[in-house]
């Protein structure tokens, strides 16, 4: 009987651990349809999230430098990522129709989509969700493009 308890804990074990796509240090956040809406869309936070399919070759080889855009984003935006084989209502509901697709939800009802080169990924995330947060904050103070240039010039330490 011991023998059979301990081979069924190694199973559901090893079952946990396959369904984990990030490792628990990446600093990506596993996104279900149960825990999207709340941590995502019910929060003022800046959330960056990968639709991935664990199959997926591309998926499996973003998955490395999302790990280090969600390292390098820490204090300013949140990084996510949901498997959308398992998660199809929140899938569904945001027409993803190709994996990996990554968005950016500053705005939550208007997230933007990320369309990045494949040359530096992590690189590409990053400044793709500055540049949105700084849109973002240009349009809630109402600043012109002409006001925005300015700031910039003058925000810059010689």
């Amino acid at each position: 009987m011991n023998l059979l308890f301990c081979v069924s804990m190694i199973v559901l074990v090893c079952k946990c651990m396959a369904d984990t796509f990030y490792e628990s240090d990446s600093g990506v956040v596993e996104l279900t349809d149960d825990n999207f809406n709340r941590t995502v869309l019910e929060t003022d936070n800046v959330w960056l999230v990968k639709f991935y399919a664990p199959w997926c070759r591309y998926s499996k080889e973003l998955r490395t430098e999302y790990s280090k855009a969600a390292k390098a984003m820490k204090g300013f935006a949140n990084v996510g990522a949901l498997n959308t084989d398992k998660h199809r209502i929140i899938s569904k509901y945001y027409h993803i129709k190709e994996v990996p697709t990554v968005v950016i939800f500053i705005d939550k009802n208007n997230p933007t989509e990320f369309f990045g080169q494949s040359s530096s990924p992590a690189i590409n995330i990053t400044n793709a969700v500055i540049e949105a947060i700084k849109l973002n904050v240009s349009t809630k103070l109402n600043i012109t493009s002409q006001e925005s240039s300015i700031l910039e010039k003058s925000s810059t330490l010689h």
